[in-house]
């Protein structure tokens, strides 16, 4: 497990800043720009690379093991290995976090992921802060050409990209709070047999604090007791299948 650790730097003359380092990822950060940093996350993003670089894994083995004609002409010419290889390479996954905040989320994926595997993983926040925040710590980790920052609200520009059929292999969402909002235009972003990562801070509905709220937002009512992280689950998992249902996905 990677462990995050955040100490105060000067990031130029004048002007301090924090810099944090987690995983493979190096961040630094304004103080004025007000950072939370929550340690226990960290296991929450260990948990999505292990999973993404897994299903990317099988997601190339499958691209290779589909072999078509056209391949099979070049195989002849150039040989086996080389041509897997080619076709596996030009299939490499995008990835969309739709809410990217200081894009520590995505900096890990393009460092920890196989290399192989990523072509490009948009890194999108509504804040014009956020976004030059990404983009300064891509620079900063050498991942300016792996790493798009987009400047957007998640919902438009998740239903914006289904719009133009452009899909995405995997969408990981990671909100402030409540994330039912972001479902029905996650599921339309993703492609077909794609991977939608979701996390969900709002225990406190989600467990029966507040089953009035948790029946608007998610749809279910949330009850109190010994079972209730379980019951939080199922009802969040319900959602995602119920808004996948509405569009076929």
């Amino acid at each position: 497990m990677a462990r995050g650790q955040l100490r105060e730097i000067e990031l130029s003359p004048g002007v301090e800043g924090l810099e944090l380092t987690e995983g493979a990822a190096k961040v630094h950060l304004k103080k004025d720009q007000g950072v939370f940093y929550n340690p226990v996350q960290c296991f929450n993003r260990d948990i999505s690379t292990a999973v993404i670089n897994e299903y990317l894994r099988e997601r190339r083995d499958f691209i290779i093991q589909n072999v078509n004609l056209n391949l099979l002409a070049a195989v002849y010419t150039y040989g086996l290995c080389y041509c897997l290889q080619k076709k596996a390479w030009e299939h490499r996954a995008t990835i969309l976090e739709a809410l990217a905040a200081s894009g520590l989320r995505s900096i890990r994926y393009a460092l920890e992921l196989d290399d192989d595997l990523v072509k490009e993983i948009v890194a999108n926040d509504i804040s014009k802060s956020a976004v030059e925040s990404i983009r300064l710590n891509a620079d900063l980790n050498g991942l300016g050409d792996k790493i798009r920052p987009n400047l957007g609200d998640a919902v438009l520009y998740m239903y914006q990209c289904r719009a133009e059929g452009r899909y995405f292999d995997v969408v990981d969402l990671d909100p402030y709070g409540c994330a039912a909002k972001f479902l029905d235009p996650a599921v339309q972003a993703v492609q077909n047999g794609g991977l939608l990562c979701v996390t969900a801070t709002d225990m406190a509905i989600l467990c029966g604090n507040t089953p009035e709220t948790c029946r608007a937002k998610y749809g279910s009512v949330s009850l109190r007791g010994k079972f209730c992280h379980e019951m939080a689950l199922r009802i969040l998992l319900f959602s995602i299948e119920s808004a996948a249902n509405r569009h076929g996905r």
